[in-house]
């Protein structure tokens, strides 16, 4: 991930690059370690299409305008391998955790909340108010999350309890004037960093995109019905 070009000059596949050698060194080592054989491109004639791969390495001189490219044929065997851009759940997962991070830029900078504290305080906005174990049920916190978020919200007097009248021994948990007025105080902010993240779909696309993304989750929610 991280390269250190320098201007020593290193042999790789007949070609001189300017690449650091215990860059290139480390690249080799992990490369042996998987069994994974490199052979310089034409030089394996031997190898079938079904038992090797050609891979482009790009290499950036130093002391040249632009990238120099040098082709090599990766041996390896012939297994099924999952194409990760083609994976739904793989690309869902880390779709969700980028956007995440920078909705988290809302909350966290100028407001002091944690993700769970921020997931409690949306849920009770939009069902409160509710039992604790009810909150489980809208999101996808644990109980243990819940319980720490809960605690910090209400000793920062943002949620309060409220006793059941039918069972005094059970109590609901809802937002209180100061958890209302800083949950307004997002809104906008969280409005725009949706527009922006949004920025590149049209109008239909994004119905089309909440329209796909409701029919997924209603998948989800019929099986656990």
């Amino acid at each position: 991930k991280h390269v250190h070009h320098s201007h020593r000059r290193t042999d790789l596949f007949g070609a001189f690059v300017s690449v650091e050698t215990i860059t290139l060194r480390c690249v080799l080592r992990w490369v042996k370690q998987r069994g994974i054989s490199v052979y310089p491109h034409g030089v394996a004639p031997f190898a079938q299409p079904s038992q090797c791969a050609i891979v482009t390495i790009d290499l950036l001189h130093t002391n040249a305008p632009g990238p120099s490219c040098e082709r090599a044929i990766v041996m390896r065997p012939n297994r099924p391998i999952l194409k990760l851009d083609h994976f739904l759940p793989y690309r869902l997962s880390v779709l969700s955790q980028k956007v995440s991070q920078s909705v988290a830029e809302v909350y966290a900078r100028s407001h002091r909340l944690s993700t769970p504290d921020w997931k409690v305080i949306s849920l009770l906005a939009n069902h409160g108010p509710i039992l604790p174990a009810e909150i489980r049920r809208f999101g996808t916190l644990d109980k243990a999350a819940i319980s720490r978020a809960l605690k910090r919200l209400t000793n920062r007097g943002l949620v309060v309890r409220k006793s059941k009248p039918q069972d005094g021994r059970t109590f609901e948990v809802t937002l209180s004037e100061n958890g209302w007025r800083l949950y307004g105080d997002i809104i906008p902010e969280a409005k725009r960093k949706e527009d922006a993240i949004l920025a590149d779909l049209s109008d239909a696309e994004r119905a089309e995109l909440l329209r796909l993304l409701d029919k997924l989750d209603h998948f989800y929610s019929d099986r656990r019905s």
